[in-house]
């Protein structure tokens, strides 16, 4: 008997079919791990496949896109100065089934570095730009390629120059993307950056019409309270001529006004005109009407300065009570000072300096009565006035059953106070005083005018001028 055969008789039937089995199943495992890793590998390859067909194809498209915007860029080289200047243009070009969209600009700027304000601006060089995209790039940065051109000696020649051009909010800060045009011996426009500056370079020489009446919206005004609108900037050769442009919604102050006479508490009065003066504005701003007196007066509208208005009553900047500072009696100040604000409004009271005025039909020996209608004429020696008759500007008061103003208030300043009886008299005559300061606040300025005749009389015939 053979040992197979020894072997066999020794093992059960039962455990031979179980060997057999479990070798089969160790073989059903394997194959399918196998087939598993076969497909993995499989699938890492035709990733690796399409991952590199991918990069390859991204590769030569960015290199297509290079190619394009350096023939842009030598596109815009060949280009003349005035093409170039505010150039914004964008063309597309198909290769290989991509559509690539050039995106081409051009504009004058400084060799160095332009200042907030615009100081140093000067067109010395045009900067062109050349950016390439394509739908596929989605979010990646674009291909982008810039460089400078150097106008040419006869862009830079005795019939050029150039305008430097900065527009501000009322805080001082540049504003962007504000669209301007110029008309002149040549046609200009363009928007300023994020300083808020827009340079027009090499321009002929002459005078151009610059528009900012689309600068900012409707009711906006400038440094001086005047809405935008055109005006007239020049061009000269070799120089940049810098405009600043400042505009905001206005604010408005109004001013009350009150009075004192000798010992007197004091007592609403009126005026006719005001002035509104600031460091910043160009000349101070007269409100009102000469001759139209009223209880306050508005002065509007008024640009917002981050520093106060300085305003008094008066018809020029010489009627200001004390250019250091403000005066003041036992009352309220003669000048206000008072901060505009943006789209708001204010209210203060200053005191105005009284003219204790007392008319008699006598003489200063024999004073008569007081004189109910007379004529006054006051005459501001510091406003001057073409048609005026004296040549100064000049309110007309009426006396009333006291003999004196009703509204005695005035600006403060010196005067020549006429009073003439010509409302009431058949022969009129009058008497004038040169020199009279109307500038005390505590207890105002005493005056008596006589129109009385005979001896020692200080009246004249006829009626005040």
């Amino acid at each position: 008997m053979s040992i197979r055969t020894a072997v066999l008789k020794q093992t059960p039937l039962r455990s031979v079919h179980r060997d057999i089995g479990a070798e089969a199943g160790f073989a059903i495992v394997e194959v399918v791990m196998s087939t598993i890793l076969i497909i993995l590998l499989a699938t890492g390859v035709i990733m690796t496949l399409q991952v590199t067909t991918k990069a390859a194809s991204e590769q030569r498209a960015r290199a297509q896109a290079q190619t394009i915007a350096q023939d842009d860029q030598a596109r815009l080289r060949a280009l003349n100065v005035e093409t170039l200047d505010g150039l914004s243009q964008v063309t597309t070009v198909p290769i290989d089934g991509n559509t690539y969209t050039v995106t081409s600009k051009g504009h004058f700027v400084t060799d160095t570095a332009v200042t907030d304000d615009c100081d140093n601006a000067s067109a010395d060089y045009v900067r062109v730009s050349s950016q390439v995209t394509w739908p596929a790039l989605g979010s990646r940065t674009p291909i982008e390629i810039e460089g400078v051109v150097t106008p040419p000696p006869s862009a830079t020649d005795a019939t050029r120059g150039a305008i430097a051009v900065r527009v501000l909010d009322e805080d001082g800060v540049g504003v962007s993307d504000v669209h301007l045009i110029g008309n002149g011996p040549e046609y200009f426009s363009g928007s300023t950056d994020d300083n808020g500056c827009a340079l027009f370079g090499k321009l002929m020489t002459g005078n151009y019409t610059l528009d900012t009446t689309g600068l900012v919206a409707a009711g906006m005004v400038d440094s001086n309270g005047t809405p935008p609108g055109p005006r007239t900037v020049s061009v000269t050769a070799f120089a940049t001529n810098s405009i600043v442009l400042q505009y905001s919604p206005p604010g408005a102050i109004t001013l009350n006004f009150k009075t004192r006479i000798g010992a007197g508490v004091l007592f609403a009065t009126q005026s006719d005109q005001i002035i509104a003066a600031h460091s910043s504005m160009s000349a101070p701003r007269s409100f009102g009407t000469i001759g139209t007196q009223v209880s306050s007066i508005t002065a509007s509208p008024l640009f917002p300065f981050s520093s106060p208005y300085t305003l008094y009553a008066g018809s020029c900047s010489a009627d200001d009570p004390n250019p250091s500072g403000s005066p003041t009696g036992p009352g309220y100040p003669a000048t206000a000072v008072v901060s505009a604000t943006k789209g708001g409004s204010a209210t203060a009271t200053i005191q105005l300096p009284a003219l204790n005025l007392k008319v008699y039909s006598g003489r200063p020996a024999n004073p008569g009565s007081l004189v109910n209608g007379a004529r006054v004429r006051i005459h501001d020696q510091n406003c001057a006035q073409a048609a005026a008759p004296l040549g100064y500007v000049v309110r007309s008061r009426t006396t009333n059953a006291s003999g004196a103003l009703a509204q005695p208030g005035l600006p403060w300043s010196t005067y020549t106070v006429c009073a003439d009886n010509s409302l009431t008299a058949g022969s009129p005559r009058r008497q004038s005083v040169s020199n009279v300061d109307i500038k005390n606040l505590t207890s105002g300025t005493a005056l008596s005018l006589y129109l009385g005749t005979g001896g020692g009389a200080v009246s004249s015939p006829g009626s005040c001028p």
